[in-house]
């Protein structure tokens, strides 16, 4: 696809067809119905390319929601995955955190993805919302995080090599 989303040339194939087809109707032109067929085929052929075809951009903002859907159900495993294995002290922060805070919701309210043109890397700004239950004081909290994500393609998957906050916020219930 020449965009990252069909929807445009799938909209204009169906309204190409569907003036060809009228017209063609109207007119007795064997031709334009064969053009709003084909139009049609066109239109069908993109949809279906553009669900059958996952760009790196689609499968990061992909990652996040599932990262944050994982931290939610207390699946650290999962969670754990998304990091690269020799980055030992991110991977023990985001074990401490989850087990300090027990998280009742995480939710991505806000990303921005920068794929690499070569493709192998890429850099995402996300916001995040944490609300759960600190294990010390017993107490529930919010924090929101802005969070710079530098990823690397690694065969098909997508790690996370490094994270930093550019600003965290802490509030009530």
């Amino acid at each position: 696809m020449p965009c990252e989303s069909s929807t445009p040339l799938v909209v204009l194939g169906l309204v190409a067809a569907v003036v060809a087809g009228w017209y063609g109707l109207a007119t007795g032109s064997r031709g334009s119905l064969v053009a709003a067929s084909l139009a049609a085929l066109a239109a069908v052929g993109c949809f279906v390319a553009d669900r059958a075809v996952v760009t790196d951009r689609e499968e990061l903002e992909a990652l996040f929601p599932r990262l944050a859907v994982a931290a939610t159900n207390h699946d650290l495993e999962t969670v754990l995955a998304a990091v690269a294995p020799e980055l030992r002290p991110l991977r023990e922060e985001v074990d401490k955190v989850l087990w300090q805070v027990k998280p009742t919701d995480v939710e991505v309210t806000r990303t921005a993805i920068e794929v690499a043109p070569d493709g192998t890397q890429a850099t995402a700004d996300v916001l995040v919302r944490l609300r759960g239950n600190v294990i010390d004081s017993g107490t529930r909290t919010t924090a929101v995080a802005a969070v710079r994500v530098s990823l690397e393609k690694r065969g098909d998957t997508w790690l996370i090599v490094a994270a930093k906050e550019s600003r965290v916020g802490f509030g009530g219930p």
